[in-house]
Order: C-alpha cells, then structure tokens, then sequence
C-alpha cells in the first residue's frame, strides 16, 4: 500500500525532543543548577525526523503532525485522566516553543478538545491511504494502518471486529498510566475469560457484578477508545463512544 497521507502522533515527539534538548548547568561560583531548553538542537530533531519521514513514505507524501488540544473531553469525565505521569512525560522546558515551531514550518492538525492520537484515529479510518504513525497501544483499538517507529515501523490494521474486542478488553482492565480503574480484579486473562465470544453488555456486567455501575463503565470505554471517522463533530466539540457490536 502507499500512502499518500502520514498522519504522526506528534505528541510523543514533543515530549521526547523537548526532554532530549533540555540540559542542565551546574554554575560552580553559585549554589544553583540551571535548566535551559537548547531551541537549535530541537529544531535539528524535528527536521531531521520529518526527513526520515519522507525517506520512508516518498517525498510526495503529505506529512501532517497531530497534536493535542490544551482541553480534553475526557478530562470532564474525570479530572484526574493522565494525573499519574511521572516526572519523565512532565513537560519539558521546550513544550509550547517546539508545538509552535511545528504549527509555524510543517501541516499541523489541533482539534478542539480531542488529544492528538484521537485526531490520528480519526484520520485513518477517514481515508485507507493515510498512515498514523504512533507507538500507542491503543491503536489497537482502530481498524486503520498504524507504524510503531520503536517496533521497527510495523504497521498494525485490526479489523473493526479486533478493534471492538480490543476496545472491551482495555475498558475492563484499565490503564494505570492514565489513571482510570477499570473492572476491579480482573486482567488480561480474567478479561478474555469474562467476555467470550466478546459484547458490550457482558463488560457492563462484570463491572455490575463488582458493584460499579454501567455509567462508570461507559466512562472506561471512553478513556479506552481512541476516536474513529463519523464520532466527532466540530459544531459539538464532542467524541463520542460508539457501542461495540
């Protein structure tokens, strides 16, 4: 397949780039360590990945750079989302200088209230010949072509069938990175075992059973779920979770 469109989680690169290029110096007349941003060593990054970019998927391949916006819906589901990051995905001295210095030199795409790998999903399952480049393993849950630059670019394509599934065994077992809970006690195995053959009315039942009630678990779908093609309009602002099959 080519792809004439590649749609980059770009997220992950400010974050990466702008910890990489931050350095610390340690003035011995004083007693203080000072932290910079090195602005000229973060641009060299990014040219020399959108570069690399090109090299891969041809240099007429439209390359756009996906990036989160300050508001997220499913913060207003739960104002703790994504509270327990480490120091490490804190964000670096650099963050809003290289997000501007993407938006001002290359194709950026910024929706309203959506995070950037929900922008991303949506994007691939708009059009088959776009690429979303992520190492998310929440792409899973979208049945478009992924590339995972730290598995050697292997490019993911779940069916929607293995998406659904996905999406209800994530919704069950959580992730502790972004801090929603999950089915209390049940993991990967105990949620394979739960769903079967794999409906959204057996996950609600398994977290019923653990005395959480059906809107939470709807709440864990959507903290799960990255957004598809026809699940977000911009007069609403809005990402909305479509019931799986």
């Amino acid at each position: 397949m080519k792809y004439t469109t590649i749609a980059v989680d770009a997220d992950l690169a400010v974050y990466r780039i702008g910890h990489a290029c931050q350095e610390v110096f340690d003035d011995p007349e004083c007693a203080w360590l000072y932290h910079y941003g090195n602005k000229e060593a973060a641009a060299v990054a990014i040219q020399a990945n959108h570069a690399d970019l090109l090299r891969r998927y041809g240099k007429d391949a439209t390359i756009v750079y996906c990036l989160s916006d300050e508001d997220n819906f499913r913060k207003d589901v739960l104002d703790s989302y994504k509270g327990n990051r480490s120091d490490r995905t804190r964000r670096p001295l650099l963050f809003q200088w290289i997000r501007n210095y993407l938006v001002e030199n290359y194709a950026v795409e910024c929706w309203p209230n959506l995070e950037a790998d929900d922008v991303v999903g949506i994007l691939i399952t708009r059009d088959s010949k776009t690429l979303g480049v992520s190492i998310d393993k929440d792409f899973l849950t979208v049945p478009g072509p992924v590339a995972n630059p730290m598995k050697d670019w292997q490019v993911i394509h779940p069916t929607e069938e293995e998406a659904d599934r996905t999406l209800l065994v994530q919704t069950l077992t959580a992730d502790a990175t972004d801090t929603y809970m999950g089915c209390p006690g049940v993991g990967p195995v105990g949620a394979e075992q739960v769903l079967g053959v794999g409906t959204w009315d057996k996950a609600v039942a398994a977290f019923e059973k653990k005395g959480v009630t059906a809107e939470e678990a709807l709440a864990n779908g959507r903290f799960a779920r990255i957004s598809w093609h026809g699940e977000y309009t911009f007069a609403m602002n809005a990402s909305k979770l479509r019931r799986t099959k």
